[in-house]
């Protein structure tokens, strides 16, 4: 008994391909924003205690402390701590809305505020940050380091 042809069945791989490379892009995309918050021309103190960061941190606000003071929060700079106070209740405000859009109230809370100082920063100028922080209501409160040795 003679068959003529046979077919080859073979998977289509252009979905796959679609989806692979989206996620390639999000990826890129979503790393991208979060290098734009890290000013890189910050020197950071060096600390024997510093942990590495975990990998569960997920979009953190970022307050980068220059040594004359200034603190950039997303590439804008702000000179006084009013004006720091501001953008983090702004910052508090969008967080609780989504919070509650998720249905999730208290969320806004665990929001993580990381604040990455130069050494050459005079820590009173870092305290009333911290104090601010506070005072708005965030939890969760990291200070950045270079892990000496």
């Amino acid at each position: 008994m003679s068959h003529g042809s046979v077919e080859k069945n073979e998977p289509n791989l252009t979905p796959l391909l679609d989806v692979v490379l989206q996620l390639v892009m999000f990826f890129m995309i979503s790393a991208n924003f979060v290098m734009e918050q890290v000013n890189q021309e910050l020197q950071l103190p060096v600390a024997t205690a510093a942990k590495p960061t975990e990998k569960t941190d997920t979009d953190p606000i970022i307050l980068n402390v220059l040594k004359d003071g200034t603190v950039e929060i997303a590439r804008v700079q702000y000179k006084t701590v009013g004006a720091v106070e501001s953008a983090l209740r702004d910052e508090m405000r969008i967080a609780r809305e989504l919070a509650r859009q998720a249905n999730r109230p208290g969320d806004e809370l665990r929001k993580k505020v990381v604040i990455r100082a130069d050494r050459n920063a005079d820590f009173g100028q870092i305290f009333p940050l911290l104090r601010v922080v506070r005072t708005i209501g965030f939890t969760e409160i990291q200070l950045r380091a270079y892990r000496s040795g």
